[in-house]
């Protein structure tokens, strides 16, 4: 369908291909023109709440493999060979709506199964973050006077702030990559996707987690952005 997001932009799709590689994450011409076709009778309806989209508007591609099943239903149970583990899977298009419902009922398998005992310090609400770019002029000046690195605009398409970003890489779950960092804070999920932002969230990561620039993620693992100095490269 064609989604708005809770940020603003719109999402099309998606499309629904079966293919042979599981982790085949490709997107193709012919899949965007699907899209493009099948909903262009709807684009005029956008306005005036949309400007009307165009492929030249269009800042990112992204594709996802999903573990179906035959038996087109959830899969949602304790493995029955690896104690610990619970699977949660075929879940497919329903699964945004039935996200909560899922967790409910992982929730009470693993109190089945395991029998945990409540954590008496757990704290079930997280302070809210500030996004600048949300706050009215007042807001901003008062928190430019309690932190100025909130004044201090790393990421210009979303304007997200330095300030930001290290409240996200100190919080009670860190983010710890490039993408962690954009999905917190917006820095990088613009129309320049990150080519102005992300050498400068990279320093910022780099810095505050006492780590060298060649060990920062973009998405963790092994997917590295740098691999060393040009003057210490050897032929």
């Amino acid at each position: 369908g064609i989604i708005p997001t809770i940020d603003g932009n719109l999402q099309f799709g998606p499309t629904a291909e079966e293919v042979c590689d599981s982790e085949d994450v490709s997107t193709t011409f012919t899949g965007l023109e699907t899209l493009f076709s099948k909903f262009a009778p709807f684009l005029e309806r956008l306005k005036p709440h949309y400007e009307k989209p165009d492929r030249s508007k269009i800042i990112t591609h992204f594709a996802g493999c999903r573990a179906a099943t035959y038996k087109e239903d959830f899969i949602i149970e304790p493995s029955k060979k690896v104690s610990g583990l619970i699977h949660v899977a075929g879940i497919q298009s329903p699964g945004l709506a039935s996200a909560p419902a899922i967790a409910e009922r992982v929730k009470d398998i693993v109190i089945q199964e395991w029998h945990p005992a409540e954590n008496p310090h757990f704290k079930p609400r997280r302070k809210r973050s500030k996004h600048f770019s949300k706050l009215d002029p007042r807001e901003r000046a008062e928190l430019i006077r309690m932190n100025p690195l909130y004044g201090h605009i790393v990421c210009r398409c979303e304007h997200a702030s330095e300030g930001e970003i290290i409240d996200a890489l100190h919080r009670g779950i860190p983010a710890k990559s490039i993408d962690a960092i954009k999905r917190r804070t917006r820095a990088g999920m613009g129309r320049c996707q990150g080519g102005f932002c992300m050498p400068r969230v990279l320093e910022i990561i780099s810095r505050e987690a006492s780590i060298e620039k060649e060990l920062v993620t973009k998405s963790g693992g092994e997917s590295l952005i740098l691999s060393g100095r040009l003057k210490q490269v050897k032929e």
